[in-house]
């Protein structure tokens, strides 16, 4: 698998770690995504002509946000713990959310929900016991991100009522491939990191071993 797909992408470690508000900037967008989210629910519930534009508008800006505050924390080497893990959160939040309320209001696939939802809940899993296991937080990876792109588009599509059933059915299928792509290729690095504790823990022991003769 090519490891541009599988890796995290770094920070800019050619320049010194980011300090002061540039070090939160990334992290409030984050924040804010979530604080956006109560208000693009509710929009999306009001039968005004206008709600679902101001819904859709909102979630490209949320959209924006997400992919702001990955540039600017590579770009200013800001990348935190706390950022590590709020993004991914964030994302799935917004889109689960986002997803479940149009199935209720914008007849979102049901199916599609069930697929979103359960990858996300396998790679939260995942990543706890990565965390407990290595005491490290994994980053989102780039298909992860692509496949945050196309859900949000998909979403905004629904959000509006655009009517043309060939976009939407396009849409989702795409969602659902590169929903399964990015889940296999987190299950590709989750089981890289486990080998590589392993490995290293066996050298360790065999460093110490050879010390003991």
């Amino acid at each position: 698998m090519p490891r541009g797909l599988a890796d995290s992408p770094g920070p800019r470690t050619d320049r010194p770690p980011a300090t002061g508000i540039r070090r939160q900037v990334p992290n409030l967008l984050s924040v804010t995504r979530l604080v956006i989210l109560p208000v693009v629910l509710y929009l999306v519930t009001l039968p005004a002509a206008w709600a679902p534009w101001a819904a859709a508008g909102l979630m490209i800006l949320s959209m924006a946000f997400d992919g702001l505050d990955g540039l600017l924390a590579r770009r200013w080497n800001a990348v935190t713990e706390f950022g590590k893990v709020i993004d991914p959160v964030a994302d799935k939040i917004c889109i689960g959310a986002a997803a479940v309320m149009l199935v209720i209001y914008r007849g979102f696939p049901l199916w599609l929900t069930v697929v979103v939802l359960g990858r996300d809940v396998l790679i939260l899993l995942g990543g706890c016991l990565l965390r407990r296991r290595r005491r490290e937080t994994p980053m989102s990876n780039y298909a992860g991100k692509a496949a945050a792109f196309v859900i949000g588009a998909t979403l905004v599509v629904y959000t509006l009522r655009t009517g043309y059933l060939w976009l939407e059915t396009a849409l989702s299928w795409l969602c659902a491939v590169l929903m399964a792509a990015s889940l296999a290729i987190y299950l590709y690095r989750y089981f890289r990191l486990i080998r590589e504790k392993g490995a290293g823990s066996a050298s360790t022991g065999g460093d110490h071993g050879g010390e003991g003769r």
